[in-house]
């Protein structure tokens, strides 16, 4: 079986009904959560013995209903909380993300007007920040917001329940904005409608994507999957600056994961259970090449993030950080046992630059399958740096309102996930 095929069965069978494209798990712990978030709720007042814990919804016997309304963490969270404030205080993080105070980035702190979904994380553009608008449940409204906190909204494109996708994609320069069906030029609002969209093909299997499946933007154009529909997600397209569009399928067996950078294809067996090999492909122009190849020893489970340079990879091997072109592992300055659980962090976490990576450390964390009203959460970010080995605290402790809502948690998380 290839790892096409893997990922795509796990992701079958653990997300939706619809094929999901293979991702980081960072991705697909947030997108399954979404969707049994939606599930759940549509179906839960009609489901016969519902519990009800406060205001918050919960199936019986699924690990909420087990857990209680939040998935407390009990001792470990602790244990992580108190090594977090132990720790020196370094700057404060350098990606725009919604925390304490409205949306952060670096020393800036934009306080919300009303409208923001902030399921989705913002990502730096020119003017300010691309966000999304609330309500999602029709339709997929980005707009920018700017420092004093002024919105202007682009078109809306069309989105639903099912295999429709969220994603919003800004360009390195942050002149164009991609979402859903289009991409949008920030100084004239001109709409490109993005080519060999599956939607307006013949459903010829259900279990195959129906909708653009955007990964981003490289220096290149966009890359993105569309029609015709294959293994269940698409072929892969780059969309150019002049509007041509050329297939760029990633090598045999490798693929593009999900909430990565749009440029980078990954190949390991999850079937290997003691000497996982990665191999890494770097997209130059419109051609895919190697970028190394290395076993680590051991059994990979999770992929969760790669640094912008493609060098370093995050999985749940934490502490120790994969190296994509050297073949070895570099171990950063964590307790292990506060991050062996991957539950805990995995969702949460993602590279800051190419040298270091964030951990959104929480005194607790929202049920993965509830709807809820907002709770009180703790919030401390990490950082820890691969050059040197050493974690920091990424700023102050921060006080927050978090909810479940429909399509995701307003949890802290990064550009890209």
């Amino acid at each position: 079986m290839s790892i096409d095929s893997q990922i795509r069965d796990r992701l079958h069978s653990a997300v939706d009904d619809t094929t999901a494209p293979p991702a980081f798990a960072r991705t697909v712990m947030r997108r399954g959560r979404a969707r049994r978030r939606r599930r759940n709720a549509a179906g839960v007042l009609a489901a016969a013995g519902v519990i009800a814990v406060g205001s918050t919804f919960v199936i019986p016997d699924s690990p909420t209903a087990r857990e209680g309304q939040v998935a407390n963490g009990g001792q470990r969270f602790d244990a992580a909380m108190a090594w977090a404030q132990r720790l020196p205080k370094g700057a404060n993080v350098k990606l725009p993300y919604y925390g304490e105070g409205g949306l952060r980035d670096g020393d800036t702190v934009v306080p919300l007007p009303e409208g923001i979904a902030t399921v989705v994380a913002p990502q730096r553009a020119r003017g300010g920040w691309v966000v999304a608008l609330a309500p999602m449940e029709n339709a997929l409204a980005p707009a920018v917001l700017a420092s004093d906190g002024s919105i202007r909204t682009l078109p809306a494109a069309p989105f639903g329940d099912g295999s429709a996708d969220a994603t919003i994609a800004v360009s390195p320069d942050g002149s164009q904005v991609a979402y859903g069906d289009r991409v949008v030029d920030l100084a004239t609002l001109d709409t490109t409608e993005i080519p060999h969209n599956p939607a307006y093909e013949p459903i010829a299997d259900p279990g195959h994507d129906q909708s653009i499946r955007l990964n981003g933007f490289t220096d290149q154009g966009l890359v993105y999957r569309g029609s015709p529909t294959t293994k269940g997600w698409g072929t892969t397209w780059l969309l150019k600056g002049d509007g041509t569009t050329v297939e760029i399928e990633p090598p045999t067996d490798s693929h593009i994961p999900q909430g990565g950078p749009a440029d980078f294809a990954i190949s390991y067996d999850y079937t290997e259970k003691a000497n996982t090999c990665t191999t890494s492909f770097w997209l130059i122009g419109a051609a895919w090449h190697e970028q190394g190849t290395g076993c680590m020893g051991s059994y990979l489970s999770e992929a969760v993030d790669v640094s912008p340079d493609r060098r370093w990879l995050l999985t749940d091997h934490l502490p120790r950080v994969w190296n994509l072109s050297n073949d070895g592992f570099t171990e950063v300055d964590i307790p292990r046992d506060l991050v062996s659980n991957g539950e805990g962090w995995m969702g949460n976490a993602g590279w800051e630059s190419n040298d270091s990576f964030l951990l959104a450390l929480v005194d607790q964390r929202m049920g993965a399958y509830t709807v809820s009203e907002p709770v009180k959460q703790q919030l401390q970010i990490v950082r820890c740096t691969m050059s040197t080995g050493t974690c920091e605290r990424a700023g102050d402790l921060q006080h927050l309102m978090v909810s479940g809502e429909v399509w995701g948690t307003s949890e802290v998380t990064f550009t890209g996930q």
